[in-house]
């Protein structure tokens, strides 16, 4: 028929999985056979309750002994969330706390926020200006409002952990996440100078990581289930040239029976006196199921609960007279989902 639409040749299906096997290094599914699967939900990083199974690292895990001190623990958390948008800009709002511990239990917080900030072209500009990155942050942070969050997430974290390395005298200061310099911190608040004002005051900085992209240390941990907890392994060598800069000595670390072992950043005033430091977190501390409670703590009261949101759209539309508009997602209109 001479209106007929004409179609491309179909492919032949062999020759076309043949030709994607060729671009793609392998595609033996043979050799999964009889093996162990976890099936991950696209979500969380799942691994087996026993682990993997003891690797040949070369590294020996060491036991220790919480030691008797009168060191403060303070932990510091915070969250941020996207609130709302405008032609022009966005919303956002932050919350952030202090948990406090010692002779293994909680002594007290404080609470930061909810904190609003509404951010438009020339707010984050300023931002990205104030920051290692500069333009090509800039660039990041127009695209992504994800990385504006992070940006103020970091900041805030900054500013508070500067405060608690220049307010407390031989404490042990506890960051959620690596000791790693970020391309969102301010001038004014970079990792390094809050840690050197931190070892000026005899504190300790610890940076406690529940989970790691890196599969080494995945591997490494199961090495400490063949000891009696608390204990370390110093994996600091092994793992230093896949990572970028890091202070600090890099430990995994579980601290009870029950528990998971964590990575722990140990930056201590002496370099060689991580154990010791680690040690008196262990006494100084409450652990559930292995992991700090103050941490914990710090966790629960930065994150926003529902009411919270309500409650702050709520004061946006009637002390500052924002008019709601309805809003459409790209995704359910064409997809219908």
């Amino acid at each position: 028929m001479p209106n007929q639409l004409s179609l491309p040749p179909i492919f032949v299906a062999g020759h076309l999985v043949q030709s994607i096997a060729d671009s793609v290094p392998t595609m033996g599914l043979q050799r999964l056979t009889g093996k162990p699967v976890i099936f991950l939900d696209g979500s969380e990083d799942l691994e087996p309750f026993g682990g993997w199974g003891v690797i040949d690292s070369g590294l020996k895990p060491r036991s220790f002994v919480p030691k008797e001190n009168q060191r403060i623990v303070a932990a510091i958390d915070s969250s941020t969330i996207h609130i709302g948008e405008t032609e022009e800009g966005s919303v956002f709002g932050a919350k952030a706390a202090v948990a406090f511990s010692v002779f293994g239990r909680i002594a007290g917080y404080y609470k930061l926020g909810p904190l609003l900030l509404y951010l438009d072209a020339v707010d984050i500009r300023k931002l990205a200006e104030d920051s290692a990155a500069k333009l090509r942050l800039f660039k990041l942070l127009m695209l992504d409002t994800s990385v504006v969050q992070k940006s103020i997430r970091t900041r805030i974290e900054r500013s508070l952990l500067l405060e608690m390395a220049s307010t407390l005298k031989g404490a042990v200061l506890i960051a959620d996440g690596s000791l790693g310099p970020s391309p969102f911190e301010s001038h004014q608040t970079k990792l390094r100078d809050v840690i050197k004002e931190a070892h000026d005051n005899d504190n300790c900085v610890h940076g406690v990581s529940k989970t790691s992209n890196l599969r080494i240390f995945r591997r490494l941990s199961d090495c400490l289930r063949v000891v009696r907890p608390p204990a370390y392994l110093d994996v600091d060598d092994i793992v230093r040239a896949t990572l970028r800069m890091v202070y600090g000595r890099i430990l995994l670390v579980r601290f009870s029976g029950q528990s998971l072992p964590l990575r722990v950043d140990v930056c201590s005033p002496s370099y060689e006196d991580f154990e010791t430091s680690v040690a008196q977190v262990a006494y100084s501390d409450a652990f559930y199921h292995g992991y700090h409670e103050s941490l914990r703590l710090a966790h629960y009261l930065s994150i926003f609960s529902f009411d919270e949101l309500t409650s702050i759209k709520g004061y946006l539309v009637k002390n500052l007279s924002a008019v709601e508009i309805k809003g459409a997602s790209r995704r359910e209109f064409m997809l219908d989902s």
